[in-house]
């Protein structure tokens, strides 16, 4: 059982989790190529450096206690 629970974090982490984060990131350029030049687009692009940088400070805390 903890076997299985292992394989599927990897596979979560190696495939599931990328795969998920090149949709959300073509999304996102479909957005705001649709709203170029506008308010609307500034927003978008503002929001998802906070995204990254909240993400990138996420992993940060978790590799700071491994063993």
């Amino acid at each position: 059982m903890e076997a299985f629970l292992v394989l599927a974090l990897i596979v979560l982490f190696v495939f599931v989790y990328p795969w998920l984060q090149d949709r959300r990131e073509e999304q996102l350029a479909e957005r705001i190529a649709a709203a170029r030049g506008t308010d609307e687009a500034a927003a978008l692009i503002d929001r998802t450096i906070a995204t990254s940088r909240h993400e990138a400070d996420y992993f940060r805390r978790l590799s700071d206690h491994r063993p």
